[in-house]
């Protein structure tokens, strides 16, 4: 199970680490979820997705329910900056960071830009959206 769900207290987004409720931790993961309430508004539906890029690294995206259900593409157009490509076998999580010095080159260009690329099988893939799922249910929210 790569979701937990907290259901009683309020966090802020600190409180939160990334390996929370993952004792004892898998290598195998590459992604977990935590369903909480936020401090400054106890009765707001709140996740975070830690992804696991290595043994050391860990992204964290913080939504509201909404926003992750968009995140998903479960429901709604989807977040911009957010692409899932999904065409083949494996899907891929493109996030668009952004690019540095936009147009402040003499060409007009920036200097780079900068992605983030999440790799999931399909199957990940659906196992993610499905704990996603089933978290929501487990607080209440589904």
């Amino acid at each position: 199970m790569a979701y937990i769900t907290k259901t009683t207290g309020v966090y802020f987004y600190h409180d939160l680490t990334p390996l929370e409720g993952r004792y004892p931790y898998q290598h195998s993961d590459k992604w977990h979820w935590v369903f909480f309430h936020p401090k400054w508004n106890p009765e707001h539906q709140h996740v975070a997705l830690f992804l696991h890029v290595n043994d050391f690294v860990h992204d964290a995206y913080h939504f509201g329910v909404d926003k992750a259900k968009q995140f998903l593409q479960i429901k709604g157009d989807s977040l911009k900056g957010v692409r899932i490509i999904d065409k083949f076998d494996p899907i891929y999580i493109l996030i668009e960071i952004g690019e540095l010095a936009d147009g402040q080159e003499p060409d007009g260009y920036g200097s780079c830009g900068i992605q983030r690329w999440y790799t999931f099988s399909k199957k990940e893939y659906q196992q993610m959206k499905d704990e996603f799922k089933k978290g929501l249910d487990e607080m209440g929210w589904g």
